[in-house]
């Protein structure tokens, strides 16, 4: 009787976010493609055992962006590894490879990154406008900002 495990070892490499970033939007996940690789598995977590899972999703492609936004001010670990269906006609089962090496980013929206100023600049009213009815308040749009106060 013969016994053997059968190892697909594609380690993936990680192209973005780099290791120790800081990311003021949604973070775009990607990787460099595996050959054979049917599909790819990424998690993200707040902790590097990754114990407590904020992300832990199959994709076809070597991208992911989560559609549920991360904190801000927080550490963030991910990683990611390929598995290879050897029946192409199966939508279960296959071989996974080894994960990737964990990265680690940080969430910081801020209105100012670098020289960048990001602050909404006030249009109207003009300063030291004086108004009797009601005042329209109007400013110019932050990318990513999704409310104002």
């Amino acid at each position: 009787m013969w016994f053997f495990d059968r190892h697909w070892g594609y380690q993936v490499e990680l192209v973005a976010p780099a290791d120790e970033s800081v990311e003021t939007l949604t973070p775009y996940f990607t990787w460099e493609t595996v050959p054979g690789a049917s599909f790819y598995q990424i998690q993200v977590d707040t902790s590097d055992s990754f114990g407590d899972l904020l992300v832990d999703q199959t994709v076809d492609v070597p991208t992911y962006t989560s559609l549920d936004t991360f904190e801000n001010d927080t550490d963030l670990f991910w990683r990611v590894r390929a598995f290879h269906r050897p029946n192409s006609g199966s939508v279960t089962g296959g071989y996974g490879g080894p994960w990737s090496e964990v990265r680690e980013f940080q969430m910081a929206w801020s209105s100012k990154v670098g020289t960048d100023d990001k602050r909404p600049l006030q249009l109207t009213p003009p300063d030291n406008a004086n108004y009797i009815g009601r005042p329209l308040f109007c400013w110019t749009p932050v990318v990513g900002a999704n409310k104002y106060q």
